[in-house]
């Protein structure tokens, strides 16, 4: 009488490759063979995958016997990251302090572990301020300096299915670079859950997400003129003061000042401006103008009169 020899299986998937529907088949000699040996293949799935394990028995002549184990089924899960950057600044003038922000979106039906994200600086060109770092939420960071380069590295502990973590930094362009000097910046996630991402996954992949700026700065020109030659005592006079910005960026939050001659008296009713938010003040004879911003190639024009002593 043939003796049912008893068999133990391990095995192990590896979810790396595109597949479908995967069935693994194990077969055990039950005859009179020497050994019972059986061998398993490595298949290859990734998300979206199904692995299916069928035990079936072999007689030691090939006829397969229907006797049903079950079938015992695992669906493959994978994350898939993406990066995108923005810039919340603008209009950017050396001294000034800029914000990105960038988000880390999982679209994938798994969750994204332990992922890291860096975010190279120049520091020739910008100065860092500062970066998200809220451990409650599982986001921390570090900084790395070097003599070219600056790098801001944050760790992420987990990004859920359908889910998307924001993280945010803050830099100031440096004095002494030029206006009209174009600042790329771009982040990439360099790895998830300690394997490298090969090629890392950059913002320079969204045709939005890895902004650039141009430095600009004002230039702002004055002007002032009379409507008459000559006068007499008594008579009125009219001043027009034209301010004007030729350069690339908006001109914020500075005066122009007047000191008007002592031979004549200010109307002070007659103060008029073409922009509303421009204010003045008068002490004595010295009249100032406070201006908020003029943008580029924008113009304010200024009346006011006066009477000859």
């Amino acid at each position: 009488m043939k003796l049912m020899k008893t068999f133990v299986t391990s095995f192990m998937v590896l979810a790396l490759a595109c597949a479908s529907n995967l069935t693994n088949t194990f077969a055990a000699d039950v005859g009179g063979g020497s050994n019972g040996d059986y061998g398993i293949m490595p298949v290859a799935a990734t998300g979206g995958a199904t692995i299916q394990n069928t035990a079936k028995i072999v007689s030691e002549n090939g006829e397969v016997t229907d006797i049903s184990s079950g079938t015992a089924e695992t669906l493959i899960t994978k994350s898939v990251l993406s990066i995108k950057k923005e810039l919340l600044s603008e209009d950017i003038r050396v001294g000034d302090e800029i914000e990105y922000k960038i988000t880390i979106s999982n679209t994938g039906d798994a969750e994204a572990r332990n992922v890291k994200v860096e975010d190279e600086l120049n520091p020739a060109q910008v100065e860092f301020i500062s970066a998200t770092n809220t451990p409650e939420k599982g986001i921390s960071y570090e900084k790395n300096t070097q003599a070219y380069e600056e790098t801001i590295k944050w760790t992420i502990t987990n990004i859920n299915p359908d889910e998307s973590t924001e993280l945010r930094l803050k830099v100031k362009v440096k004095k002494g670079v030029e206006t009209g000097t174009v600042i790329k910046n771009s982040a990439e996630i360099t790895e998830e859950n300690g394997k490298p991402e090969q090629p890392p996954i950059s913002s320079d992949s969204d045709p939005d997400g890895s902004p650039e700026f141009t430095v600009v700065a004002p230039d702002l020109s004055v002007t002032k003129t009379v409507d008459k030659e000559s006068a007499r005592a008594g008579d009125t006079l009219k001043y027009t003061i034209v301010i004007k910005n030729d350069g690339t960026g908006t001109a914020r939050n500075f005066s122009v000042e007047d000191a008007v001659s002592n031979l004549v008296d200010i109307q002070t009713g007659s103060f008029t401006t073409t922009d509303d938010t421009v204010t003045h003040s008068e002490v004595g004879n010295k009249i100032t103008w406070s201006v908020p911003k003029l943008a580029p190639s924008g113009t304010i024009t200024i009346t006011f009169n006066v009477t000859i002593k």
